[in-house]
Parts: structure tokens; sequence; C-alpha cells
């Protein structure tokens, strides 16, 4: 059984798109946990007019808690789920018809290589805008993204996981609970704690995911080049926070690592997306 969690907040837009790809995907043994974080909208209405669809495969939760926002949200189902896989799901996005499967066969083939270890599984996605029509086929080279992450140091400074193509294990769940007030998203944690676990990240290469783009995105994909960096410095400011950010978390993750390590991590990094030299490394095993 896999448990899908999809954390809800004024989604009224685009729920129902995500919620039918959910329903038409070829693998069926899933559970959709929905926690809504506090939607002034019709959105809760939307989900409870699918609940006949999902023929008792649906909870939902109300996040009464006083930690809100995307990350928190998640962090809360993620406490609730017992399943052994754990699938992460917005609400903005839809779903290609075999995600779940595909996922899963990889999750499995890396569980049989790594008995007992951490697993995450993640895959590219196809970049849309807000009425589904393209506007890149692969969210990697749009971003130029590495596809592979292979060092921990890396990871902390650059995440190339999109939360919304995850599946991880149970014990990958493990070692990532509980999620800090200094984790910037859950995905981007959960994926640190699995390579610090000593764990394996997997990619399915295809993209699974029509990643929607509109002026509400909480992350969102942006078109990666001198143009975005120079725009980022003249915002000195801007930087500066960004860069604290990803300090503070990876303090969480490992109180040892230096801010001038970071710093020569993530500038190389950062030159390696504007040269266009961000893959060909080896898939984490």
């Amino acid at each position: 059984m896999i448990d899908i969690v999809l954390a809800l907040h004024n989604g009224e837009d685009f729920i129902s798109h995500q919620i039918g790809s959910i329903l038409d995907q070829s693998w069926q043994e899933w559970r959709v946990m929905v926690s809504d974080d506090g939607s002034s909208d019709s959105s809760l209405k939307i989900v409870r007019d699918f609940e006949c669809e999902f023929n008792g495969k649906l909870d939902l939760f109300i996040n009464r808690s006083s930690l809100h926002g995307a990350k928190n949200n998640f962090a809360y189902l993620l406490s609730l789920t017992n399943a052994p896989y754990i699938m992460f799901c917005d609400q903005d996005d839809v779903w290609l018809k075999y995600k779940i499967e595909v996922t899963l066969r990889k999750m499995q083939e890396l569980e049989a290589l790594h008995p007992d270890k951490p697993v995450l599984v993640h895959s590219d996605l196809e970049v849309v805008d807000e009425s589904l029509n393209p506007i890149a086929s692969s969210m990697f080279d749009y971003q130029r993204l590495p596809r592979h992450t292979v060092e921990l140091r890396e990871l902390m400074v650059q995440n190339n996981i999109t939360g919304c193509t995850v599946m991880i294990n149970r014990r990958a769940l493990e070692v990532s609970l509980p999620i800090p007030a200094e984790a910037i998203m859950h995905d981007w944690w959960v994926g640190c704690k699995v390579l610090q676990s000593g764990g394996v990240i997997g990619l399915v290469p295809e993209a699974l995911v029509k990643y929607r783009q509109h002026e509400n995105n909480s992350v969102g994909s942006k078109r990666i080049g001198f143009k975005y960096y120079f725009s980022k410095l003249i915002g000195t400011r801007g930087y500066i926070h960004s860069f604290w950010a990803i300090y503070r978390q990876a303090k969480a993750l490992d109180p040892s690592v230096s801010a001038t390590a970071l710093v020569f991590c993530k500038i190389r990094l950062t030159l390696n997306r504007l040269l266009g030299k961000q893959d060909g490394l080896a898939e984490t095993r």
C-alpha cells in the first residue's frame, strides 16, 4: 500500500485536476491523505465531492496546529502515515497515468539491491503553464539542474529533488522525522537525510508530472541562466537571505559544516549550471 500525502491550501483552481489524475492511475493500491491548512476557498468542498469516487481510499485531516505552510503541512501528514511507501503530492499539478507504477517499480528495484536502506525515488517533470500548455519538456534541462547528486554537501546547497515527484520507503521516513524548523522544504530535508543515513536516491529519467506554473506556486520553476543570477546578485539582500536559510538547514543536518565550505560548494555548482556542466555524475548506489 502507498500513502499519497497531499498538502492543501486554497487550491480550488486546480485541485480537481490533481485528484482526477490520481484516480486515473494505472496502479490503484494507494490511499490519499489530505491535510487542509486553513483554506478559505472551496478546496475542502471540492475534495469532499470526490469522496465517493475514492471508495474509502481518502482520509481528510484538518491542520489545527500552530505550524502552517507547505513544509509544516507535509510534516504533519508524514507523522500520520503508517504505509511502507509514501508519495508527496502538490495540489496544482497533474500526474501522468503511469507515475505511481513506474516510480514503485524503480523503488522496488533499488530496495532489492540495497535491502534495509532508506530509499528515495524521484523523476523529471514537464513544466507547463496555468492551462497545461508546455513550457519545457524537462525541468532538469530548464533549470540546468544535475540529474544525480551523490554528495551530501552538494545537496545541502542545491536541491535537485522536486517533492511532487517523490516516493520514499518507510526507512527513509524514519530517518527524516521530525522535520525541524530549520528545514527549508520537506523534500529537500528528506533527500539530505537519506544521503546522510547512507541511503539511496534513484531517478526515473522521464517526466511523470505536469508541473504547473502559476502566480501562487509555493516554489515553482524558473529558467536558469546569466540573467537569473544577475538579478539575484542585484538583489543582494535576498541572495544573502537565501544562503542564510541554506546554512541554517545545513547546520541542523551537520553541526560541524562550515559556512566557507558551503559557499565554495555553492559557487562551484552555480558555475556548473551557468556553463552547462551540471550532469554526468553516476546515479547514487
